[in-house]
C-alpha cells in the first residue's frame, strides 16, 4: 500500500483497481479495510493524507482538464525543437539552422531517427542540407560559382564552356 502511494497511485486505483477510461488492474485493498487500518494507525493515516493530497490533485486535473496532458505533449515537442536547434552549429545562418532542425524533427516524427541518435547525426543532416542547397561560393576560393553555359559577353554567343580546354 505504501509503495503504491509512493509510486503516485490514487486511492481509487488502489481500492478499485482502475482509473475512469483505463483498463482494470488488480486492486490492492478495499475502501472499508483501508479506512479501518487508517483509524487504527494514526501515523499511517497521516502518510495517506499527505500522499493522497498529491494524487487527488493529479486525478482531478486529469478528470476536469483532459486537454492539459495534450498541451504538455505539445510543449515537449516544442522543447524538442529548441533542444535540437541548440545542437545545430551556431556558425550557420539562422534560416539554415531552422531548416536543419526541421529536417531532424521530421525524421523523429517519421521514426527514421531516434532521440538518442540526434546528437551523433547532426553533421549528416548539415551535409544533406548543403548538398540539397549548395552555396553560391566555391569551396576553394572566394569567387562565385559560375555556370559553364552562361554567355560570356552580352553581344556574343560564346559561353564559358567554349573556352575550357581539356588536357
Amino acid at each position: 500500500m505504501t509503495a503504491a502511494l509512493n509510486a503516485g497511485k490514487t486511492i481509487t486505483e488502489i481500492c478499485w483497481g482502475r482509473i475512469p477510461g483505463k483498463p482494470t488492474v488488480k486492486r490492492l485493498v478495499g475502501f472499508r479495510n483501508l479506512r479501518a487500518y487508517r483509524e487504527l494507525n494514526p501515523k499511517f493515516d497521516e502518510f495517506v493524507l499527505v500522499a493522497a493530497a498529491r494524487s487527488n490533485s493529479r486525478a482531478q486535473q486529469r478528470r476536469h482538464h483532459p486537454g492539459t496532458s495534450r498541451i504538455a505533449t505539445l510543449r515537449d515537442e516544442a522543447n524538442d525543437f529548441y533542444m535540437i536547434l541548440g545542437m545545430v552549429p551556431v556558425g550557420l545562418p539562422s534560416h539554415i539552422r531552422d531548416d536543419i532542425a526541421q529536417s531532424i524533427m521530421l525524421a523523429l516524427l517519421e521514426g527514421s531517427l531516434q532521440r538518442d541518435q540526434v546528437q551523433s547525426r547532426i553533421q549528416q543532416f548539415v551535409r544533406d542540407h548543403n548538398r540539397t542547397f549548395p552555396t553560391t561560393f566555391a569551396k576553394f576560393g572566394d569567387g562565385q560559382l559560375l555556370s559553364l553555359d552562361e554567355v560570356m559577353f552580352e553581344d556574343s554567343s560564346a559561353t564559358r564552356g567554349d573556352t575550357v580546354r581539356w588536357r
